[in-house]
C-alpha cells in the first residue's frame, strides 16, 4: 500500500493538468510556470473551476490559473504594505499610551493589565520572541549593558510580532482599550478587536505566502449597527478592516485604492470578481 503520492516530473505535472481537463495552448510557457511554482501550492487555485465531482469546467485555459496566481501574490504584496503602516501606528500608539499612562517598566506590573488574562505568560512570550530572540541585536545589547536589561516598552514594541501586539492590547485593561479604541479609530472597544483579530489573521496569510484569492476567511469583521455596509467572508471582508484601521487617507487612496484599482483592471481578463467578494462599487466603499 502506498504511504504517499508519487514524484511526477515536470512534464509529468503537465499531463495532469491535462487530463483533468484545462486547456494548455503553450506547452512550454506551462512548463516554466511549473519549474517556478510548487504544483501543490498551485493546485489551490483550481477550486474556483472545480465541478461538484472535483473535474474541471470545460473551456478553461491553464493560462487562467497562473496568472490568478500572478494576481493573487500581487495583491498580497499590496496588502501587506498596508499593514505594515497600520501595524507601525499600533505599535507607536500602543506603547505610547501605556508609557505615559504606567511608565516605561509599566508593562511588568500585572496591576495595570486586566485581571483575567495571564500576565506571566505574556511575559514570558515578550521576553522569549522579543529579547532572547533578538540578544544579539545593538538595542536589546545596549539596553542590557547600559541599563541592566531595563526595556521600555516604546522599545520592546518594535520586536513585537502582530500576534504579540494584539495579545498586549488584548491584556490591557478593558477602560484602557475602551479609550484606544474611541481616540485612535472613534468606534467602540468590540469593533476594533475583531478588525484587530482580522489583521492579524490576513498578515500572517500574507507573510505565508497563503492564498487569498476564492478563500472564505472564518473571521468576519464585525460593523457599527449603523453602517450602511455590507462584509462577506472573502478577501474583500478583509480589505474593508484595512480601511477602518488605515489613518493616511492620502496614502490609502493614492497609494492602495489606485494600486489595486490598477490590478484589477490588469487581470480583469482571469479573474472574477465574486471569487473576492467585490461588489461592483468597491471603489466607492473603499475610497475615504
Amino acid at each position: 500500500m502506498d504511504i504517499t503520492k508519487k514524484f511526477a516530473t515536470f512534464d509529468e505535472q503537465l499531463k495532469i493538468i491535462e487530463d483533468k481537463g484545462f486547456e494548455i495552448y503553450d506547452r512550454e510557457e506551462c512548463l516554466n510556470f511549473l519549474k517556478s511554482v510548487n504544483y501543490y501550492d498551485i493546485s489551490a487555485y483550481f477550486l474556483p473551476f472545480r465541478n461538484s465531482d472535483h473535474t474541471i469546467q470545460k473551456g478553461i485555459e491553464f493560462k487562467r490559473i497562473y496568472k490568478i496566481y500572478e494576481f493573487d501574490r500581487k495583491v498580497r504584496s499590496l496588502i501587506f504594505s498596508a499593514i505594515e503602516e497600520i501595524e507601525l501606528y499600533l505599535r507607536t500608539q500602543l506603547s505610547y499610551y501605556h508609557a505615559e499612562k504606567y511608565g516605561a517598566m509599566g508593562y511588568e506590573n500585572k496591576e495595570n493589565f486586566n485581571g483575567f488574562y495571564n500576565h506571566q505568560e505574556l511575559l514570558a512570550r515578550v521576553k522569549d520572541e522579543c529579547i532572547k530572540r533578538n540578544n544579539k541585536n545593538a538595542v536589546i545589547v545596549h539596553h542590557n549593558v547600559k541599563y541592566n536589561g531595563q526595556i521600555p516598552i516604546w522599545v520592546l514594541v518594535s520586536f513585537f510580532s502582530i500576534g504579540t501586539l494584539s495579545r498586549f492590547f488584548g491584556n490591557m485593561k478593558t477602560s484602557d482599550k475602551k479609550a484606544i479604541a474611541k481616540s485612535l479609530y472613534a468606534t467602540k472597544l468590540k469593533l476594533l478587536e475583531s478588525w484587530l483579530k482580522c489583521l492579524t489573521v490576513l498578515r500572517n496569510k500574507c507573510a505565508h505566502y497563503s492564498r487569498l484569492y476564492f478563500l472564505k476567511f472564518s473571521n468576519y469583521p464585525k460593523l457599527p449597527k449603523d453602517s450602511k455596509l455590507k462584509t462577506n467572508s472573502r478577501l474583500f471582508g478583509q480589505i474593508l478592516v484595512l480601511k477602518f484601521l488605515h489613518i493616511n487617507d492620502n496614502s490609502w487612496n493614492n497609494n492602495f485604492i489606485l494600486s489595486l484599482e490598477s490590478l484589477l483592471e490588469e487581470y480583469s481578463e482571469y479573474i472574477r470578481f465574486r471569487d473576492i467578494g467585490f461588489p461592483e462599487n468597491w471603489k466607492e466603499i473603499l475610497s475615504k
